[in-house]
């Protein structure tokens, strides 16, 4: 059974499927979006548990990500930021590494510190060089972790800090993942700070799919799409003029019967833990790094300290980043023996007696970060179905946004010119 009833279909209310029905809203043009789970946000998201607000992994939005403004505007959600920079810590040694830019004196502590020297800062500036250019257009080949050992880097460095803190951001132990991709998240970091919103980074897809939400049909999970049609579980087919598909690149790849891109190897995976406490903690809203080479946590930090609405007043949220690992291989499995260890790591960190702290809630995501950039599988010069999402770009929160607003433009020219 087939039957038609609007001009466009979504499948997804991820952050790309949300940004393209929000621009299409605004365009008067008729649309539906598809989600085959009960909440917005894919990949994104939160889950309350026990009064605590619990990210799903550690995820930040950025202070210039500047597509996410429009259809989430600050005054509307408010984004509060993180120091700029880090706590690294090493065994008994805990040295700050700020951004000589927004505090000068910290370029002085790095001297003196034994972790970086003048070579580094060389290289540093080698790289927003290299940066600044790769968002001129220019291409850097290679890895990420060759570009860093080209420019000048000390190893010592490269371990205590620049490791620790873009395999987290990159979800890529050995950052072997394009320069470019490297020097894009450089340059962001750079000219803006991380920063969570008011509640939770859930609260981002909520404030974007409001003024939609009725548009939104959840628990709707699709079989199959083509040009202009999509087939749905219960057998129905829906039929419309365009069909976009805001969905994971394996799951795009599946509905349009291609199995070449469905590689579980494809993806990063990483986990979180989250804990709650009510006794004295660091509350400087900065990341504490693991710059030593054991243990199993990659960064902690306290979401309470940055932004309200992860706890209860007088509580604090903490959140334990685990190292990531290569999507596909097995998650590992997290015994009460091994809470015990994270918390008792993650105290250390924080330079706190965690004994006391509560467990909340464990996230392990097989499929948190698209590991490269991938081409749509779709047949070339195909005019009714169309892909967005970050895999099509470097992953983050701002190409899922950027992609569906252009994708959205673009419908909307090719529907006035078909009218």
């Amino acid at each position: 059974m087939s039957s038609q009833s609007h001009q466009v279909i979504i499948i997804g209310a991820g952050l790309s499927g949300l940004s393209c029905a929000r621009s299409l809203h605004e365009h008067g043009i008729d649309f539906e979006v598809l989600e085959s789970t009960s909440r917005v946000g894919g990949r994104l998201g939160s889950d309350i548990m026990d009064g605590v607000t619990c990210d799903r992994g550690f995820q930040v939005s950025m202070s210039n990500y500047d597509a996410l403004e429009r259809p989430v505007p600050r005054c509307v959600l408010p984004r509060f930021g993180f120091t700029r920079g880090a706590v690294l810590v090493s065994g008994s040694r805990r040295v700050r590494v700020i951004d000589p830019k927004a505090d000068p004196i910290s370029a002085v502590r790095l001297l003196f510190s034994g972790i970086g020297g003048w070579r580094d800062l060389r290289a540093a500036n080698r790289c927003r060089t290299l940066a600044a250019k790769v968002r001129g257009g220019h291409s850097v080949g290679g890895s990420a972790r060759t570009l860093i050992e080209s420019v000048g880097f000390t190893s010592r460095f490269f371990e205590s800090f620049l490791k620790p803190f873009f395999s987290g951001v990159l979800l890529d132990e050995d950052l072997e993942v394009p320069a470019e991709r490297f020097l894009a998240t450089l340059d962001r970091f750079a000219h803006g700070r991380a920063e969570l919103p008011e509640g939770g980074m859930q609260q981002i897809a909520e404030v974007m799919a409001q003024p939609i939400r009725s548009a939104i049909s959840f628990d709707r999970t699709v079989t199959a799409a083509g040009d202009g049609w999509v087939e749905l579980d219960d057998g129905s087919r829906l039929t419309c003029e365009h069909v976009v598909l805001a969905v994971p690149f394996d799951v795009l790849a599946r509905l349009v019967g291609h199995d070449g891109q469905d590689q579980a190897g494809a993806w990063s995976a990483t986990g979180a833990v989250h804990f709650a406490t009510t006794d004295k903690i660091p509350t400087e809203p900065i990341i504490y790094l693991n710059a030593m080479t054991d243990g199993r946590l990659n960064l902690v930090c306290v979401p309470s300290a940055v932004a309200e609405g992860y706890t209860a007043e007088g509580a604090h949220s903490i959140i334990a980043s685990m190292r990531p690992w290569t999507g596909g291989h097995q998650a590992p499995v997290i015994s009460d023996s091994d809470l015990h260890g994270i918390r008792k790591e993650a105290g250390h960190l924080l330079g706190v007696d965690s004994s006391s702290w509560r467990h909340v809630h464990t996230n392990l995501i097989a499929r948190a970060l698209p590991a490269q950039k991938l081409a749509s599988p779709f047949p070339e010069k195909s005019s009714r179905l169309h892909a967005t999402g970050d895999w099509l770009r470097w992953p983050s929160i701002e190409s899922a946004v950027e992609s569906g607003l252009e994708l959205a433009e673009t419908l909307a020219g090719q529907l006035r010119r078909d009218a």
